[in-house]
Order: C-alpha cells, then sequence, then structure tokens
C-alpha cells in the first residue's frame, strides 16, 4: 500500500497530470494589453463553439489516452454530514461533495490564444467521456436534486476536467463491537473503476497543499457527527482485487471514529449499577418479612434481564460477548446473589423457629410459661423476651437474654456484597478502557 498524496515516486503520467492540475490551480488566466481579465461571457462562448467541433469528431466511448498510458483520475471529496451510523446493520449514511479531474488532450484549448478555467460546460457533459468511477463499499446513493440536479462540469484551457457532484451514500462499515460501547470504529470508503483496470485507470488522491493534507479542514465540517468523535483520517492508494479484467486501481478514505460514553452511561450503567445497590434493601429489613425480601429481589432480576433484551435487540447477532454484556452480566449475577442471600434468611429463620419449638416442648414437664420466646442457640439453648420459665421444682425465675440468629449473615452480606461490587467495577473499567485503545501510527489526526 501507498500514500498517494506524494506524487514523486510515481508513474510518467501521474506526475504529468500532478503538473497540470498545479497550473490550472494557478488561476492562469489571459488578460488583455490593460491587464485587466477578459470578460467571461466572451471566454466562454469561445469555449463552447470551440467545443462543438471538437465533439463532431469525439468518441465518448474511448479514453482520453486509448492506447497509451493510464488515464489519471484525481479525487477529492468534503464531508458534509455522517447522519447515521448503525451497530445493528454494520453501516453508515453520509453527504458527501465528490470531486473529479481528469486531462483529457483531445479538449485542450493550448493551440488557441486563449486561457481560462472552470469554465461550465454542463449542456455537453453527456458527449464527453467520463470515467466510470463508483464506490465499492456502497450499498445505496442518489444524486440530489433540489432544486436542480446537483452536479458540475468545468473545463480549462489545458484540456483539465472537473466535475463535482453532490451525493448521499450508504456504505457498509464493518465492525469490531467487542469494547462496545468504549470502542473505536473505522469507516471507509473505497472509489474505483468500475470497468477499466489499472492499466487504463490509475485514480490518486488530490490536496491543494499539505496544509489541507494534514489538518482535514478541507474533508470535514467542524462538527457534523453527535455520537462519535473524529480521531482522523487515512487515505491510501492501493490495487483492489484481480478479477478476470485484471487489478483495479483503488483509493480509499478511512475515518476513525470514537464513541462517546455518555448516552450510554446514562442508560444503560447507570440503571445497571442502580438495580444492583436496590437488590441489596433487603439486608436492612427484618428477618421476619422474608416474604417482601424475595420479592424485591425477583423484581429486580426481572428488571435487569429487560434492560438485557433491551440493549440485545438494537445490538447486531454476533458471535462473541460485548463490553456492555459483561457489565450487565456482573450486575445480574449480583441482583441473583442478593435474592439467594434473601431466600437463605428466609431458609434459617424457618429451621430456627422449629428448633426452638422442638426444644420448647421438650422441657414442657418441668413447666414453663407459654409465651415465653425461644430466639436461638448457641452453647446450648437460651430463652429470650420478658417472660419468665417457670421451674416447678425449684420455682425459681430464670431471665434470658434475646440474641437474633439470621442477623449475622444480614451483617457480612451488607459488607462483602458492596465490597465485591466495586471491586468488580475497579477492574471492568480499568481493562477495558485500556483495552478498548486504539493507536495507528498512518493516521492523520484531526484537531477541529
Amino acid at each position: 500500500m501507498k500514500d498517494v498524496g506524494n506524487v514523486t515516486n510515481c508513474p510518467a503520467e501521474v506526475r504529468q497530470f500532478s503538473a497540470v492540475l498545479s497550473c490550472a490551480d494557478s488561476s492562469l488566466i489571459s488578460k488583455n494589453e490593460s491587464g485587466k481579465l477578459p470578460k467571461t461571457k466572451f471566454v466562454k462562448k469561445l469555449v463552447m463553439r470551440r467545443l462543438k467541433e471538437i465533439l463532431k469528431d469525439y468518441d465518448k466511448q474511448i479514453r482520453p489516452t486509448e492506447g497509451g498510458p493510464a488515464d489519471v483520475i484525481g479525487i477529492s471529496l468534503h464531508i458534509k454530514n455522517m447522519r447515521q451510523i448503525s451497530e445493528v446493520t454494520m453501516e453508515y449514511t453520509t453527504d458527501i461533495y465528490f470531486r473529479q479531474h481528469w486531462l483529457d488532450p483531445r479538449l485542450s484549448f493550448l493551440d488557441q490564444n486563449v486561457t481560462f478555467e472552470n469554465v461550465r460546460i454542463d449542456s455537453i457533459s453527456e458527449r464527453i467521456w467520463h470515467p466510470d468511477t463508483f464506490f465499492r463499499n456502497e450499498i445505496s446513493s442518489f444524486i440530489h436534486s433540489a432544486t436542480v440536479r446537483n452536479e458540475f462540469l468545468g473545463l480549462d484551457h489545458t484540456g483539465l476536467l472537473f466535475k463535482s457532484t453532490r451525493y448521499t451514500v450508504t456504505a457498509s462499515c464493518p465492525m469490531d463491537l467487542r469494547y462496545f460501547p468504549m470502542d473505536t470504529q473505522t469507516c471507509t470508503l473505497v472509489i474505483e473503476s468500475y470497468g477499466f483496470n489499472k492499466e487504463e485507470l490509475q485514480y490518486m488522491w488530490t490536496v491543494n497543499n499539505e496544509n489541507e493534507k494534514k489538518d482535514m479542514r478541507s474533508l470535514f465540517t467542524k462538527e457534523f457527527l453527535p455520537n462519535f468523535k473524529v480521531d482522523g483520517y487515512r487515505i491510501n492508494g492501493e490495487d483492489g482485487d484481480g478479477t478476470w479484467n485484471g487489478t483495479y486501481s483503488t483509493v480509499t478514505l478511512g475515518i476513525q471514529l470514537s464513541r462517546y460514553m455518555g448516552y450510554y452511561l446514562i442508560q444503560i450503567y447507570w440503571p445497571c449499577a442502580s438495580l444492583v445497590i436496590v437488590s441489596w434493601f433487603g439486608f436492612w429489613m427484618d428477618d421476619d418479612c422474608i416474604s417482601e425480601r424475595i420479592s424485591l429481589g425477583a423484581t429486580t432480576i426481572l428488571t435487569i434481564t429487560m434492560l438485557s433484551s433491551s440493549i440485545n435487540a438494537n445490538s447486531p447477532k454476533i458471535p462473541y460477548v460485548k463490553a456492555v454484556d459483561v457489565y450487565v452480566g456482573i450486575c445480574f449475577l449480583f441482583v441473583f446473589a442478593a435474592l439467594v442471600e434473601n431466600i437463605a434468611v428466609g431458609y434459617v429463620k424457618k429451621k430456627t423457629n422449629a428448633r426452638n419449638k422442638n426444644s420448647a416442648n421438650a422441657i414442657h414437664g418441668i413447666g414453663y410459661n407459654h409465651d415465653l420466646k425461644i430466639h436461638s442457640f448457641q452453647d446450648g439453648l437460651h430463652f429470650g423476651g420478658d417472660k419468665v420459665l417457670k421451674v416447678n421444682k425449684s420455682q425459681r425465675n430464670v431471665n434470658v437474654p434475646s440474641i437474633n440468629a439470621t442477623g449475622g449473615i444480614d451483617f457480612r452480606a451488607k459488607i462483602i456484597f458492596p465490597i465485591i461490587f466495586a471491586l468488580a467495577n475497579a477492574f471492568y473499567w480499568f481493562y477495558y478502557l485500556n483495552a478498548s485503545k486504539k493507536t495507528d501510527q498512518g493516521l492523520i489526526a484531526w484537531k477541529p
């Protein structure tokens, strides 16, 4: 792959085209003896009269240098905006001003005593040879026609043609979503000839100066994407895939885009983390409220499941796990663990009450107050409450302190769950924020 911005090492025909383009850009226009520019109306009439004579023997089916070296097509463009980048269909839509330059010696006025540039010849456009340029990764496109067809064809005295067209192009943009939504994507626009191989047509990027190539001001508007940041761009020239008709010359524009995280933090990450925190509220509920605690856990599980389904509905069916799926999975595990803890507390509470009841019945023969409350077992049988155990034999009163058997489980959960969740978040963000960083040595950075 070669950088086509530098034409020093290009073939002779490419250097010749670049020299003609530079000459055209120097604004050479004939002046009369008084130093004033010739009237545009007079020049256009002269050009159109001459072209009518030329077109009598002109064959638009034959390229300008048929039988000789390859014709060189200069490409430049301006991206007005990128209205939509879809992760589901992996495509993007953009409005562009697409410009092509090529030299047709048959239309040259070098043998005439006149110089001019960019004289519009739209009226005879259909009678002139045009390169059969197309966008190789295009899905659909159209030329704007309000209020007239948005297309311009100009000619200068050297035979250099300039064509500008406003397109809306929808093109494919294959994406790697492993780090979504912290990902960086590169969307390309591949430009190629449909029918002429590289021996017949050569494509190259044209820039007016090195500053335009480096700061990208001529390529983009200042802000044209609401959910992506433009990191930079890359322009390359290469040979396309070989076919039965040979290999085709191709130029590619690659735009590197970094996704903004704000929307996903508000709509996905914060709701998931909030559901995890809400699931911990059961740890502070009384152990007698088992049904309420289980209802809370079940509700949070259903909510996070619906949230996960909503995320997947707006994502492509891909065979790997995305970063957002990992986070939702972590939150689901914590919510599920909180539900298990609530069920465990209910189970322990039930078992404790059953054992207390059996122990109370075992000492019924020595007499006791039926209102006595039995709370837990620790190093033997303990009785709690304000009631007094009455022993018939010695008629002694025994006061017993109160201890909660399930309190230990909730106490540990209040400490362990937040600590582990905080550590899981720290590891998640550290890993994905660092792994998603994309460095490209060949990228031309853009600073708006």
